[in-house]
């Protein structure tokens, strides 16, 4: 007689653990595919530098190609509605600090830069499957420094 009442318990137990590994699962895809869409944007930022300083002999990003380069991969890779960018900043790297000692509190970014670089940060959010549990919230970090063959 028990293993009525025993059998229905274990077949919903089990159907609940199960859906929570898939939900956990499905939000793991979601981060890494938003990671990667966060470092070819700041890749593509990185390599944004402009081209007066760079004939002066200074490798220097242009803060305004950089930041609209990150927008249209993010763009081209993501959704447009289902991130929004929280932090964009552009580093610039002097040869005579090296390595510098970025830091910024609010996002607990802690870096050793050796080149002008780009650091960005966006949000997304994602629901879980099973409606009674929060959803889950991400800022995802990404930085790039210039890549070159110059010092």
């Amino acid at each position: 007689m028990y293993k009525f009442i025993i059998y229905p318990i274990l077949i919903v137990l089990l159907l609940f653990t199960s859906l929570d590994q898939l939900s956990n699962h499905a939000a793991l895809i979601h981060y890494y595919s938003y990671k990667y869409a966060v470092n070819r944007a700041t890749h593509a930022a990185a390599m944004q530098l402009d081209k007066e300083a760079l004939a002066d002999g200074h490798i220097v990003i242009d803060e305004y190609e950089a930041q609209l380069a990150a927008r249209q991969l993010l763009n081209l890779n993501l959704e447009k509605d289902s991130y929004t960018i929280t932090f964009f900043e552009v580093v610039h790297v002097e040869s005579e600090n090296v390595p510098y000692h970025y830091v910024n509190k609010q996002w607990n970014i802690e870096l050793y830069l050796y080149k002008p670089a780009v650091i960005l940060v966006i949000s997304t959010e994602l629901p879980h499957m099973i409606k009674s549990k929060p959803s889950f919230l991400w800022n995802i970090f990404g930085t790039s420094e210039v890549v070159s063959s110059f010092k």
